[in-house]
């Protein structure tokens, strides 16, 4: 059993852990739910030795595990005490290979080099290791090529790929895992629920963190609920509803986003011909296509179908053929500047390395895209002889942002990087909208965030659409949003469009279309 009694963590003096205390026993799956910022970040922190933890004062408490002390001061600790570790953003080296990242610190050599050359020098057994990643892969029922390098997978391979890491070391007692399922499509949600089921009967403990209600009822036995630092609830899955864990959660009853009257224009903003995009994963051919003016169109796919090559298209971000006319221009030369020239703002999936300037503030993330691009928040001179920020400006705009959109944070000076998935996805927004744009492309917008936020942000995307007449494109993988909101639903299926739907159509009949 993995035993967390009265465990506290403070951060200066902000209580992130007060006296928490929970218990997984062998083979179980344990859900723990919270908002951002209700601590549950941090308890992954001192499970899986997080030097951070020890560097801002370590924390009270015990931990034990199979009736042995544990503390971990490091994550080598928490690896040979058992515990492995899947977190929500990417943690393993791009320019290796997938073979090389999970057998990386647990290499084979060749026997006989080991025996002359010593252990430090021996040959990596590089045909064993490739075996035995074929056997693994094989044996979870994902289909990868263990030579390709990490960097070339897409985000829901990635998490399969890091997930195997894990499965593949021996040691292997308890899991955490950190939002598996926030880039996955209910496809592959399904294939790792299979692969956790498989790992609870070889005894293997599981903590599963979400901010998705109804798979942590639909695959845990027990469920904590945490808030604001505390244990908000306990219970098991026999006696929660959703509605009752999200009042748990939240103090509030739960009213979701949606949109009242569907765009009813026929006029062409965007307009595809014949057009093909390529990405290292995926691909779309011969995509013909019309988006409407104040439109909110959806579009969504099984992972490697197509929908990200669509997005990345439309941006100029990979090779594309055929034509793309936007705003009665067609685009030559296609790249992120001059779609951004012609009013497109984009918000990507990524937002860690893509969206957000992490390292600097809050007003500097929401201003820079315009002053770059649009020449906002420029002090006046005369002639326009120079070329400066201003800060003032700028600042009033970002605090202005942060009233209308709600995002939580000490200050407008406050790094990006401190804040929660929802804030900062929040400031993503902030710096799209603050372009003006008259198309504005958003990439899984919801992705790892909980479920107050994500009814926040699709009711911003409602407010932007009727308040400043922009045409929204929405990439996402989550469908029951993309119905809430969206005129129409483009479904892509091996790279072509296979159905144009409403956002009325049933549940089969997407899947008839997905699948």
């Amino acid at each position: 059993m993995l035993c967390v009694d009265n465990v506290s963590k403070s951060f200066g003096n902000l209580k992130a852990l007060d006296h928490i205390s929970l218990r997984i026993n062998p083979g179980e799956i344990h859900g723990l739910l919270g908002m951002n910022g209700s601590g549950k970040s941090t308890l992954l922190n001192i499970l899986s030795g997080n030097p951070l933890i020890q560097k801002t004062g370590g924390y009270s408490g015990n931990m034990i595990i199979q009736e042995q002390e544990y503390s971990p001061l490091t994550p080598v600790c928490a690896i040979k005490a058992g515990i492995g570790i899947v977190r929500q953003e990417s943690a393993l080296i791009p320019g290796l290979s997938i073979t090389e990242n999970i057998k990386l610190s647990r290499e084979k050599t060749v026997p006989f080099t080991r025996r002359l050359l010593g252990s430090h020098f021996a040959y990596i057994d590089k045909s064993g290791h490739r075996a035995d990643i074929v056997k693994l892969f094989k044996h979870i029922g994902v289909d990868v090529n263990p030579e390709e390098k990490y960097q070339n997978q897409s985000i829901e391979l990635k998490h399969f790929v890091e997930l195997a890491r894990e499965i593949d070391n021996p040691r292997l007692k308890y899991l955490l895992l950190d939002e598996p399922t926030a880039s996955l499509n209910k496809e592959d949600t399904q294939k790792l629920f299979r692969i956790l089921l498989g790992l609870s009967k070889k005894k293997i403990g599981m903590l599963f963190v979400s901010h998705k209600i109804e798979e942590v009822l639909s695959l845990c036995q027990n469920i904590t609920i945490m808030r604001d630092g505390k244990i908000a609830g306990a219970l098991t899955s026999k006696h929660a509803d959703l509605d009752k864990v999200y009042e748990c959660m939240t103090l509030q009853k739960r009213v979701k986003a949606l949109r009242k009257t569907l765009s009813s224009s026929n006029h062409p903003v965007v307009v595809l011909r014949d057009f093909s995009a390529n990405t290292p994963m995926e691909s779309i051919k011969d995509i013909h296509l019309e988006i409407f003016q104040e439109e909110i169109l959806g579009v969504t796919s099984l992972s490697g179908h197509g929908k990200n090559a669509f997005v990345q298209g439309l941006m100029g971000l990979c090779e594309t053929k055929g034509a793309l006319i936007v705003n009665g221009r067609r685009m030559y030369d296609l790249n992120p500047v001059r779609m951004i020239s012609e009013g497109v703002a984009y918000i990507p999936e990524d937002r860690h390395t893509m969206g957000l300037l992490l390292n600097q503030s809050v007003t500097e993330n929401i201003a820079f895209a315009a002053f770059q691009s649009r020449n906002k928040f420029l002090k006046k001179f005369p002639f326009n002889l120079f070329r400066m920020f201003d800060s003032d400006e700028a600042r009033k705009y970002a605090e202005g942002c942060i009233e209308k959109y709600h995002i939580r944070c000490e200050s407008v000076a406050q790094k990006t990087a401190t804040l929660s998935g929802g804030n900062q996805q929040k400031v993503c927004i902030a710096g799209a909208i603050a372009t003006n744009p008259r198309i504005l492309i958003v990439s899984e917008p919801t992705r790892g965030i909980d479920v107050s936020s994500k009814e926040v942000i699709l009711n911003i995307f409602l407010d932007i659409n009727h308040e400043l007449s922009t045409t929204i494109i929405v990439v996402s993988s989550e469908l029951d949003e993309l119905k809430q909101i969206c005129d129409r639903i483009v479904v892509f299926h091996d790279g072509r469009i296979r159905a144009i739907l409403p956002p009325s159509a049933s549940d089969p009949e997407f899947a008839k279309h997905l699948c």
